[in-house]
């Protein structure tokens, strides 16, 4: 009877893959180097974490209180230059949609990014959304009409960003043409 229910036990391990009890332990499971989680979201399972200097975005699963991630979808960038270095992106993720997301590098204890998107050759085209920073990163969902792709949010869209510091002063404003 012990034999049967360790062959069950087993098979359910290997029909649902590897969990871990932590979204740190899951992430570092697929990793080499030590990882360090800036972020995690739960409306649509988004986390951000930091391997050296790269971001890195990605979603995960979570079932009774235990936590898978693949490495599949992962969008990652490293950053330099500037006053304070900020890194934003727009990427599109089946299943998910249009994701915003980024951080900004800077020991400022940053309160909140204000992401302006307007349309570059229709200037009507216009979507604003302001979003917590958590550990100076964020993530944050546009409507789905906004764009169907990475391209297509490059090509078509221009993002303005202002961030707030933990007094509401605006400590930096940026357009990207």
């Amino acid at each position: 009877m012990k034999r049967i229910v360790g062959i069950i036990a087993l098979l359910m391990i290997g029909l649902t893959g590897c969990s871990y009890q932590t979204l740190d332990e899951a992430i570092q499971s697929d990793w080499d180097t030590p990882i360090s989680v800036l972020m995690r979201e739960d409306m649509k399972n988004g986390v951000i974490f930091l391997d050296h200097d790269q971001y890195v975005f990605n979603t995960f699963e979570e079932e009774d209180g235990k936590y898978r991630y693949s490495t599949d979808g992962e969008d990652g960038w490293s950053f330099t230059g500037g006053q304070i270095p900020m890194l934003v992106r727009t990427i599109y993720k089946e299943g998910t949609g249009p994701i915003v997301w980024g951080a900004l590098k800077t020991n400022t204890k940053l309160k909140e990014i204000e992401l302006t998107f307007v349309g570059r050759e229709q200037e009507d085209v216009k979507h604003s959304m302001t979003l917590p920073l958590v550990n100076n990163a964020f993530i944050g969902y546009p409507p789905a009409t906004l764009y169907s792709s990475e391209t297509d949010a490059a090509l078509r869209l221009e993002v303005q960003t202002v961030v707030y510091d933990e007094h509401g002063t605006v400590v930096m404003k940026r357009q990207d043409r």
